[in-house]
Order: C-alpha cells, then structure tokens, then sequence
C-alpha cells in the first residue's frame, strides 16, 4: 500500500513538471519574438499581442522596399544638342556703286575688285583652278577660267550696233580671233545686247583661248561681259563652269537713271 502512494505522488510531479515545461516553453517563444519585434518596430507595445506583426509580413515589406530601392533609376538630364551653324549660300551677291550695277557669283569662286582704281575690267571672277599634268613632259599646268566685266565711258558711239562691230573688226585685226557664233540682238540687264562666242591663236597658229562675250550700252556707258578660258575640242575647265557664267550674266543689273518728263 505504501508502494502504490509513493508511485502516485511521483507521477503526480511528473505531470506537473511537464505543464511547467510546456508553459515556460510557450512563453521564451513569446519572449523571444517580442524582442525581436521591438528591434524591428521601436515604440510598439509587446505586451499586446494583436499588435505584434508577422514576420513572414515584415520579411515581405522588406523585400519590397529594398526590391524598389534597388531597381530605382535615376533621371538622366538630357544633353542639349549643338546648334548647327547656318550654310552659307552658295552664291554671294556684289554690288559696285561707283558703276552702279550689281551680280551674283559662285562663292567657290575668287572675287577680285579693281572698280577703285582705273584699271580695267572692273571686275575680275575666277573659277576654282583645275590641274593638268603632262605624263612625257612631267610638266603641270593650273587651268582657269575667269569672268570681266569691263566699263567704257564717253565711248565713240552709243549706238550698240556700230559699237559692236567696230569691237569685232578690232578684235579680229589684233588678235586673229576665230569667230564660232556672232549672235542676234539678246538682252543684259533688260537691255538690247550682242554676244559673240569666239578663240584666240597663239603665235604659232594653235588654237589657244575660247571667249563668249556680251556688249550693252546704258546710260551713255559701254558694258561688256567677258567669259573666257582654255580652248579644246574636249571639255574643259572653260565648258564646266560655262552654266555658271551664264548664272552670273542672268543676274547681272544696271541701276539706270530714269529722267522725268
């Protein structure tokens, strides 16, 4: 009987002290992630336990936040483009105030002004320089081409006709020009004109310059446009540049004096 009271009061501790160690067990887990929560969220009651938050919601919110941190880009500030700079025309007008008339040329083209003086032409334009190399010789050449404009005051007649043709019959005796094609009246500036395509020979008879040529006469003054350059019977700087010279002396005005009565 003794037995049997002594075996009673030790299962009787046995259970007890496993309640003890189920209870203590439930709460060091308690404790445990009260703590942790306080280190995570300062300032939250953990006596409460509705509102200790879950930790597999805290994980997720933390990989959220460091998720967008992360592929956060920054704005980039686009770089301004450069301005680009104006392309000059391709043609420069001039204007001589002394002769009073005014053009457009090729800008690639040299430009001399020799108005201020008494020289003539006025005007000189020459075509950029083309060059030739002989292969036997090794001798080379810079082909140009170039565009006058010459002025003739007080000339000896104002009649256009006969002005012509005395500058024709002078040019045949000094020079022993070849004339290609003596035209019908044209016009310059709006004004009746003649044009004359010829060459020149050298001395020993050799084809040497080609020339087209327009006279006008306004305002009691002689205005003759001379295109010339190299000859041959293949083309040449002179053919190349000719559609530009025709350009010039389309664009080729006289500011008249209109008299009123």
């Amino acid at each position: 009987m003794m037995r049997e009271r002594i075996l009673a009061v030790l299962l009787i501790i046995s259970l007890c002290a496993n309640v003890y160690l189920v209870s203590f067990e439930r709460s060091s887990d308690e404790g445990i992630q009260q703590l942790i929560n306080m280190h995570l969220h300062p300032g939250q009651n953990l006596t409460n336990s509705s509102n200790i938050p879950d930790m597999n919601s805290s994980a997720a919110t933390r990989m959220a936040v460091t998720t967008e941190i992360t592929t956060a880009v920054p704005t980039k500030t686009p770089t301004p483009k450069p301005t680009p700079s104006p392309t000059p025309p391709p043609w420069i007008p001039y204007s001589n105030s002394k002769y009073r008339f005014s053009l457009e040329y090729p800008r690639e083209w040299d430009f001399v002004d020799k108005s201020k003086s008494s020289a003539s032409p006025a005007i000189i334009i020459t075509t950029p320089p083309e060059l030739e190399c002989n292969p036997e010789t090794t001798e080379c050449y810079k082909l140009l081409s170039t565009f006058t404009v010459d002025i003739v005051q007080n000339p000896s007649t104002l009649v256009l006709e006969d002005y012509f043709n005395d500058a024709v019959s002078t040019l045949q005796q000094k020079y022993f020009i070849t004339t290609t094609s003596k035209s019908s009246p044209t016009t310059l500036s709006d004004n009746k004109a003649y044009r004359i395509d010829f060459f020149t020979r050298d001395t020993r008879g050799n084809p040497e310059k080609s020339y087209m040529q327009y006279y006008t006469i306004i305002d009691k003054k002689v205005y003759i446009l001379t295109y010339s350059g190299p000859y041959s019977t293949q083309e040449t700087v002179f053919d190349y540049y000719k559609r530009d010279a025709f350009q010039i002396i389309k664009s080729f005005t006289v500011d008249r004096d209109y008299k009123t009565v």
